[in-house]
């Protein structure tokens, strides 16, 4: 035959058009001659057809999960400015509510939430503590006084608990009994 004789590049070439074409719906002169090639083409054929299918179900299952995610995002800034509007909250005060909000989802998005790690509820209670204790000390050291107890941190970091602020919210006000303690 004419392939038998033609060049090693003019053979190899051949061979991965035909591979190319076992993949997609394209044609080309190379064909089965016998029944173990007419075998060969054909389980090569249906391993293309379970590895394209494979391949285009991953990139929709990723491709509907991104959605998903951003769905429910639209959704619930879709949901807040409807209740502002029913409850006819100023412009002003929407905008302020729509940014930190927006701001607040960026940063949780980006950050795994303790809340999120279910594994962490089967930590015992001293070794829950621990952790906390060390997500907080890099904080508290910064302090004098904090630092100078740092063996003794672990007595009221239960207590303690991040919380995101706006620019401009009132944190507490003159002769306001204090309830809190903050950390800037």
């Amino acid at each position: 035959s004419a392939l038998e004789e033609a060049s090693i590049a003019y053979r190899y070439t051949t061979s991965l058009h035909w591979s190319l074409t076992q993949f997609t719906p394209a044609s080309m002169e190379v064909r089965p001659f016998n029944v173990a090639e007419r075998i060969v083409s054909v389980v090569v054929l249906l391993f293309g057809c379970i590895a394209f299918s494979s391949l285009v179900s991953t990139i929709t299952a990723s491709m509907n999960k991104i959605r998903a995610i951003h769905g429910e995002e639209a959704k619930q800034f879709w949901l807040l400015r409807r209740y502002m509007r029913q409850l006819h909250i100023s412009n002003l005060t929407a905008t302020k509510v729509r940014r930190y909000l927006e701001y607040a989802w960026e940063r949780q998005s980006k950050v795994v939430q303790e809340s999120e790690v279910q594994l962490l509820n089967l930590l015992s209670e001293p070794l829950r503590q621990e952790l906390k204790q060390e997500n907080f000390a890099p904080h508290l050291r910064c302090h004098p006084f904090f630092n100078f107890l740092s063996s003794h941190t672990v007595q009221f970091v239960k207590a303690l608990q991040a919380i995101l602020m706006a620019r401009g919210d009132m944190v507490f006000c003159f002769q306001q009994k204090a309830d809190y303690m903050y950390f800037l």
